[in-house]
């Protein structure tokens, strides 16, 4: 059973409870007025591109608060600050760029927020930031639309890349201050701008102008011959319409091989009259471009012996290339050396190959007269082995190799043919007296005559002779060599008793049979060298 309480504990109890009741509602009271600083400006890290900013602090119920306080970076300014309602503003004065600290405190009769203070920094940035365009260089021609834009900016800075009306893209410069934004660009000429934009709001702007070029040029060529069997060079005649003629590239190229490549630009200016101001030569081995109008004329050099796949092809400056294919057999010589080959060729050079071939034992079978794919293989053999690009070409390294070096050595009075690499012929020789001695050097073969005339030097010991026709008697006998070295060549000679011994006016006797031997081994071009020992 439970007691009963008295009447007077009865009033006590109540009261202690209206009392409690009361200072809960106090208490609740309280921590709903309490005073706080709702919000701060500049806010919490902030950036501002002013270095007056004006700083302010937004207070719940600052009417009831006492004892403001107000430092900036650790100065009292409370004396600067002003109230308006329930904000305190202040203003800062000039600010050197880079971070600042606020800190605000005040007191109130709050039972809960007795003192409030707050502190946060933020920072000062007036200077724009640096941006600049790596890539693609100014004035470049892209021959696509897709384009890349790359550069530097100040690391975290905002990067917007607009052009035209409505083109845009926006990248970050990352933390090494390197950017990089994809744009799809219009045809033509374009002005992109590069915005640069920190933290701050602070902007610098550049402008990068480039043009988008995908068409390739136009390009008419006239039909070239199938088939020549004189010698010459190439020469390529066509035209551009529609095109600047001498902003654009040309080129030849022989079997995959480039052989020719002119700028528009390098070639000469001709006035209203076709005069032309800069020569240049049109034959081989100096090609040349020569532009009227828009119409061109390439001189390309010789062509290969055999079936050549020719591509005569114009790129402007975005790269964009137009191109036409030809096929050219050529048979114009049967002088084994004085050409390149490829597939297709045929005549007496092509067996003389086959003979060389067969002899570095890299070819079995008849030594026929045309080029086939048995040649070639055998010719890629022949390249490995002399450790040259295997092209399956008869090319100018091939040719080095195979054709005949001639290696005169004066004092042992011996001529020996060098091929491949190896000797595989020596002939006893005439050299020049103690009087006109035969010169030492490296020189070429450059020129070959069959049954010679022999017409007296300009000498004094030629005085007074005539010119000698070819035949017996002739002092060049059947066959010249001539050399590089000033008029001195290789030449048979009736006189056999003078072989192997110092006899002539410089140049080099051998007897007829040999000289002639000797004469089908050569080529115009080949190597000769007069060695003293």
């Amino acid at each position: 059973m439970k007691p009963k309480l008295t009447r007077t504990a009865a009033i006590t109890a109540s009261a202690f409870g209206v009392g409690l009741l009361a200072a809960a509602a106090l208490g609740a009271q309280q921590a709903v007025t309490r005073s706080s600083i709702e919000a701060v400006a500049p806010e919490a890290g902030a950036s501002v591109s002013t270095d007056r900013p004006l700083i302010g602090v937004t207070v719940g119920d600052f009417t009831k608060t006492h004892d403001l306080v107000v430092r900036l970076d650790g100065k009292d300014v409370t004396g600067r600050a002003r109230v308006d309602g329930d904000t305190i503003q202040l203003r800062s004065g000039r600010l050197a760029d880079g971070p600042h600290e606020v800190e605000v405190t005040y007191r109130t009769s709050n039972l809960f927020a007795r003192s409030v203070q707050r502190s946060w920094q933020f920072e000062t940035d007036t200077k724009a930031p640096a941006v600049a365009v790596v890539g693609p260089p100014a004035g470049a021609f892209r021959d696509a639309r897709r384009v890349a834009f790359s550069g530097k900016a100040e690391p975290g800075s905002r990067v917007e890349l607009t052009w035209r009306a409505d083109g845009t893209a926006e990248t970050t410069a990352n933390t090494a201050g390197r950017w990089t934004a994809q744009t799809r660009l219009p045809e033509g000429p374009v002005a992109v701008k590069i915005t640069a934009a920190d933290r701050a709001g602070n902007t610098r702007i550049r402008t990068r102008r480039i043009v988008v070029d995908t068409r390739p040029p136009k390009l008419n060529v006239a039909a070239l011959p199938t088939t020549l069997t004189e010698e010459g060079s190439l020469v390529v005649t066509g035209s551009v319409p529609g095109e600047a003629a001498r902003a654009l590239t040309y080129g030849v190229n022989f079997n995959g091989q480039k052989r020719v490549i002119q700028e528009g630009k390098d070639a000469p200016l001709t006035d209203e009259f076709g005069n032309t101001f800069q020569f240049v030569s049109l034959t081989d081995p100096e090609p040349a471009l020569n532009l009227d109008g828009r119409s061109f004329t390439l001189a390309a050099g010789e062509l290969p012996q055999g079936k050549n796949r020719i591509t005569v092809w114009a790129r402007d400056k975005a790269g964009n290339l137009a191109k036409k294919d030809f096929t050219v057999t050529v048979d114009s010589t049967e002088g084994f050396g004085e050409a390149e080959m490829v597939k297709g060729a045929k005549g007496e050079d092509v067996r003389k190959l086959h003979r060389r071939l067969k002899a570095n034992k890299v070819y079995r079978g008849k030594a026929a007269a045309t080029f086939t794919k048995k040649t070639q293989r055998a010719l890629k053999a022949y390249q490995r082995k002399r450790k040259l690009e295997p092209t399956g070409r008869v090319d100018r390294a091939t040719l080095r190799a195979m054709v005949g070096r001639i290696v005169v050595n004066l004092e042992q009075k011996k001529l020996r043919l060098v091929q491949d690499g190896r000797v595989v012929k020596a002939y006893g020789i005439a050299i020049g007296t103690a009087a006109y001695p035969t010169p030492t050097g490296k020189y070429e073969v450059i020129d070959k005559q069959v049954d010679p005339a022999w017409f007296p030097p300009n000498s004094p010991w030629a005085a007074g002779l005539g010119v000698v026709p070819p035949g017996p008697g002739n002092p060049l006998g059947t066959r010249w060599i001539g050399t590089s070295a000033p008029a001195i060549g290789i030449h048979g000679t009736y006189a056999s008793s003078t072989i192997g011994t110092a006899a002539s006016h410089g140049c080099i006797r051998m007897h007829i049979d040999e000289v002639e031997e000797l004469f089908e081994e050569v080529s115009l071009g080949s190597s000769v060298e007069f060695r003293s020992t």
